[in-house]
């Protein structure tokens, strides 16, 4: 984890010429972030991983700020003294090494609800061609209630980044 300051320095996050906000948290550690533009994995383990250090503390904080990029940017920040924050963060980045998800229901829940929304949001016309590319009843189609075979290749298209 770098500290804010040498992130900011180094172009990691981005640069302090580009940055008009307060800068009292920069001896703190970067562990996530998330953007507008998060899909349900980073959602969820930046959710996860902030529920895991106790929330928002003293010594753990989100910081947000505007982005000229992605619209707006939230930085889980660590204070390098809580050594106890320190080692959860330290522990999750190395299971994050070996395996993407630090919660499986929490990001098949997201990544579920991702797509309920997207199938509700589509025209019925557009439902029915999805449920004939992909194999399923065309009368599935009128109900948005739910996601007609969450088994199928249409649950996997509408799972697809």
């Amino acid at each position: 984890m770098k500290t804010w300051d040498k992130a900011m320095k180094s172009g990691g996050i981005d640069s302090y010429s580009n940055y008009g906000g307060s800068t009292d948290h920069k001896d703190m550690l970067i562990f996530l972030g998330r953007n507008r533009d998060s899909d349900a994995l980073q959602e969820s383990n930046f959710e996860v991983a902030l529920e895991e250090l106790g929330g928002e503390s003293e010594t753990v904080q989100v910081h947000r700020f505007n982005h000229w990029a992605c619209g707006w940017i939230e930085l889980i920040l660590i204070d390098s003294k809580d050594k106890t924050a320190v080692d959860k963060a330290e522990s999750m980045l190395k299971n994050l090494e070996g395996y993407p998800v630090l919660d499986d229901d929490d990001y098949y829940r997201r990544e579920s609800e991702n797509a309920l929304d997207y199938w509700k949001s589509l025209p019925l016309s557009e439902r029915v061609e999805l449920c004939e590319k992909y194999g399923e009843s065309v009368f599935a189609a009128r109900d948005t209630s739910k996601i007609p075979n969450k088994d199928s290749r249409l649950y996997e298209y509408l799972t697809t980044d």
